[in-house]
């Protein structure tokens, strides 16, 4: 798949997808009540707003998609992300100590503060190592789930590390000439015990389906409008 070669419906669809996946995830967790109506209605009416930040995510990533990656990259994914919110420190490494809230397994130490700035440069040279070396698919598919695992136990922001986590999965994905990786907020859960539990294995055998139907999606909507 050439991903400078998408098309304004098949755009539309992963954003909104992929924003479907942070409403349902924000909404209820295996331990809490479903949200209110009241409250269902609140997410309804930022989902425009959150779509259009997703889109300018994607159309940040087409953009720079042949580039090599960097920090300042991921940085500006951040500052998209946070582009809308007025109390957030965007584009810049946590400043205290956070810990991701598991409702797998209670809580999960992250990296500190002061260590953010080497592990996340050791992790971008490892992407990058990984984008300019051939492997087979299924290997591909494994080194991203193990990325976003090691991205996680950084946590190098504040907030907004889950999505720009699986933004850049997708990102990885897309320099290996595989379809976007976009998990639907049906797999939320399963999603969530394959990350809490650092399942490498389901986690690749979950995105290798995805993958299958991504490839179904993109065809019948690239069919459907000239590419921009």
């Amino acid at each position: 798949m050439e991903f400078n070669r998408i098309n304004d419906k098949y755009l539309d669809s992963i954003a909104s997808r992929m924003v479907h996946y942070f409403i349902a995830r924000k909404s209820a967790t295996p331990q809490m009540e479903p949200p209110t109506q009241e409250e269902f209605e609140a997410y309804h009416k930022k989902m425009k707003v959150l779509t259009e930040g997703q889109k300018e995510i994607l159309i940040c990533i087409q953009e720079h998609i042949n580039e090599e990656l960097t920090e300042e990259f991921i940085h500006e994914l951040h500052r998209i992300v946070f582009k809308r919110e007025a109390n957030e420190e965007k584009g810049a490494y946590k400043k205290e100590k956070n810990v991701v809230y598991n409702v797998y397994k209670d809580y999960d130490e992250t990296a500190n503060p002061e260590d953010v700035a080497r592990l996340m440069k050791e992790w971008i040279e490892r992407q990058n190592k990984f984008i300019e070396t051939e492997i087979p698919k299924e290997e591909i598919i494994k080194h991203i789930c193990h990325s976003a695992l090691e991205f996680a136990d950084v946590h190098p922001y504040k907030n907004g590390n889950g999505r720009i986590g699986r933004a850049l999965m997708l990102y990885l994905g897309i320099r290996k000439s595989l379809y976007p990786i976009v998990i639907p907020k049906e797999q939320r859960f399963e999603y969530g015990r394959y990350m809490a539990n650092k399942d490498v294995n389901g986690l690749s055998k979950m995105l290798m389906s995805n993958l299958d139907k991504e490839a179904t999606i993109y065809s019948e909507l690239i069919s459907q409008q000239e590419v921009i």
